[in-house]
């Protein structure tokens, strides 16, 4: 979760005072949202959501289908965010940009964002 952020007179940050999360219930984990990025991953994306959905559900999962031809990421079981072609910047830089916005959406939501390379 992050937490707004404040500037004391010694320059020092620190969390906004006037926020104060809702207590974690004893015992309860951080909640966890997993997402990947994948183009026509065949087999692999399908181990990835069983082997992540296993670990925090797969309501928990975000597959980022960057243009697949292969129906590879067809009928999974979590939400898969179908985009268009990445086209202002050089690949890897769009697609850091574009996973770094949609984790921060996501930290609204959860404690703690994963990506991970659905083939790694």
């Amino acid at each position: 979760m992050r937490l707004s952020r404040r500037r004391t007179p010694e320059g020092d940050q620190g969390p906004d005072p006037a926020y104060t999360p809702a207590p974690r219930p004893e015992g309860e984990l951080p909640s966890l949202a997993v997402i990947t990025m994948a183009r026509d991953e065949g087999t692999m994306i399908r181990r990835w959501v069983d082997y992540y959905a296993g670990q925090v559900g797969a309501e928990h999962l975000v597959v980022i289908d960057d243009n697949s031809e292969d129906g590879s990421t067809d009928d999974l079981p979590c939400p898969v965010l179908r985009i268009p072609y990445l086209r202002k910047q050089g690949f890897e830089p769009a697609r850091m940009g574009l996973l770094a916005g949609i984790s921060a959406g996501l930290l609204e939501a959860y404690d703690a964002v994963m990506f991970c390379d659905a083939d790694e």
